[in-house]
């Protein structure tokens, strides 16, 4: 554990991280105490006790923040964790929670290793603290929205445009999207309300992909619908006729 600062002059706090006044709750007593978002006022502490801060790039909600937010959310708490273990007075740190997935942390900055001080005040250049964290959540995120609603949406968008009866078996959906996404250099992104992929622009490019492909075009034109037997019903209808 390195040297803490002690009696750090306000103006020298990264702009990012918010004063706040308990005048009305308790701030944590012990080390990750998990307090409800927005029991302070907003400024400097008044009367006695440890002035509190607000980390502003770690904390977000289902609405506001994103993955960056969320990263650095964990990989504060665990650095927090280990140079202040949880469970410890005076509390040096804690988080929040609150309504729609609020998260947040919560420091007294003089209390703070300066290691962790540093790693704070560096989010001023670069508002990430762990590349790798940030990684595991896009591709965690992205996997949910594939599962969610993407793979429905492209499959239903590919069985439109072929006028499919049933989709084809054997198809290795996701491949043919991974390409796809790459050929119209589409990709994910990250919004406050999660990540976003705009199937619309992806679709055209697994056409060509398909058309292009023997094995693939076949499946697909196997699948065809025929006026000559009967038409199973599509996903889109499936889901239109369960409403």
């Amino acid at each position: 554990m390195s040297k803490r600062k002690r009696n750090t002059d306000p103006r020298d706090i990264p702009y990012h991280v918010n004063a706040i006044d308990w005048r009305y709750n308790d701030p944590p007593e012990d080390n990750g105490d998990n307090v409800r978002y927005g029991g302070w006022e907003s400024g400097e502490q008044s009367g006695d006790g440890a002035q509190w801060y607000e980390v502003g790039h770690a904390t977000g909600s289902d609405y506001s923040g994103g993955l960056v937010t969320k990263a650095n959310y964990e990989s504060l708490q665990e650095m927090l964790d280990e140079e202040h273990p949880s469970g410890k007075s005076p509390a040096a740190w804690g988080t929040t929670y609150g309504g729609h997935g609020t998260y947040g942390i919560l420091v007294v900055w003089d209390r703070l290793d300066s290691e962790i001080q540093d790693v704070i005040g560096g989010l001023e250049d670069y508002p990430l603290i762990d590349d790798d964290k940030h990684s595991e959540l896009q591709m965690e995120a992205e996997g949910e929205a594939w599962e969610n609603w993407a793979q429905r949406e492209f499959e239903d968008a590919l069985e439109k445009h072929y006028d499919l009866d049933e989709f084809p078996d054997g198809v290795d959906t996701y491949e043919i999207f991974h390409q796809a996404s790459e050929k119209a250099n589409e990709y994910w992104e990250d919004t406050s309300e999660g990540v976003y992929i705009s199937i619309d622009r992806v679709v055209p490019s697994a056409i060509e992909i398909i058309d292009t492909d023997s094995d693939l075009s076949k499946k697909f034109s196997e699948r065809a619908a025929n006026p000559n037997r009967p038409r199973k019903a599509t996903r889109a209808l499936k889901a239109k006729l369960l409403r």
